[in-house]
Order: C-alpha cells, then sequence, then structure tokens
C-alpha cells in the first residue's frame, strides 16, 4: 500500500503588492502553520520517504519546514517546476513518475489544482482545501489518474481529520 500527501502551501504574504506571484513568501501564521501540521504528521502518521514541491517561493517554504520536522533527507527533496500552477492532469503524471519501491510520498503544491485533484479522487465535498491544508491517499500503486483506485481519503484542515 502506498501513502500519498498532497499539501497546499501555508498562508502567504500579501504585504507587497509589486512581488510577483511565484515570489510571495510564507507569512508569520503561515510558518508556525507549516510547523504544527509539520508535527501533526510526525506524531501521527508515516513520513513520506519522497518530498516534491512546487519552484514557488511559498510551497518551497513550506516544504521545506515539513522536510526538517519530518527528518527527510536532503537527497529525498525535490524541486518540480511543472507543480506551478498545474493542472490535475499534471499532478497525476508527477504521482505516475513516482519509484514503484517507495511506499509514501508527498507533493507540495497549489489551488485551485489540489482541490481539483481531491474532487477527482471522491472528496466531492471538500470545496476548497486550505492553506496548509493536507489530503492523505491510501493508494495501491502511485495512480492517481481517472480509472485508479483509491482506499481512503483523508483531509487535515490545521485542526482535525476528515475522511471521505
Amino acid at each position: 500500500m502506498k501513502t500519498l500527501y498532497l499539501v497546499r502551501h501555508a498562508k502567504s504574504s500579501w504585504d507587497n503588492a509589486s512581488t510577483r506571484d511565484i515570489d510571495r513568501p510564507l507569512n508569520e501564521s503561515g510558518i508556525q502553520a507549516a510547523y504544527s501540521v509539520g508535527n501533526e504528521l510526525l506524531l501521527h502518521h508515516e513520513k513520506p520517504e519522497w518530498i516534491g514541491s512546487s519552484n514557488a517561493k511559498r510551497a518551497m517554504h513550506t516544504s521545506v519546514i515539513f522536510s526538517r520536522v519530518l527528518g527527510v533527507n536532503e537527497e529525498d527533496f525535490h524541486l518540480i517546476p511543472s507543480l506551478y500552477l498545474c493542472s490535475k492532469e499534471e499532478v497525476h503524471a508527477q504521482v505516475s513518475r513516482l519509484d514503484s519501491k517507495l511506499t509514501s510520498a508527498a507533493l507540495f503544491f497549489h489551488n485551485p489544482s489540489i482541490t481539483e485533484v481531491a474532487n477527482a479522487l471522491g472528496a466531492k465535498s471538500l470545496m476548497n482545501v486550505k492553506t496548509c491544508g493536507v489530503l492523505k491517499l491510501k493508494l495501491p500503486n502511485w495512480n492517481i489518474g481517472p480509472g485508479s483506485e483509491v482506499e481512503s481519503i483523508q483531509y487535515f484542515d490545521r485542526s482535525t481529520w476528515h475522511s471521505f
């Protein structure tokens, strides 16, 4: 069985209106949320063996915080520029490329893609994955495309786990 975490970046700063979207950093509450949610995974769930992140500053920062909290090795951390402003099909493609030997992985990226993936996999009542929200999928293999099997979907909204 495979465990896939899909994580929306933590809350970003809008302090400087001239900052390009890809360059927006996390704000202080986003940094705190990333540490808090990372600790939730550390204490109650298996750690991902592999982490991939969008190259947007806020997603990278969120994933680096999670990596440090979870003790993920630096060589198991990967920047994936195509996860920035990606389609759900691109997410499917990234997941399908994961090494079959891995049993757990995490991808850090953005809305609306993460909510679209969640809805397509069966979490239809999930209208919006909140910042620093985590989807935990249990899968027989690294296929989340059309017709794939998903054993379970859980969603953590920074305070509570929900099952779909």
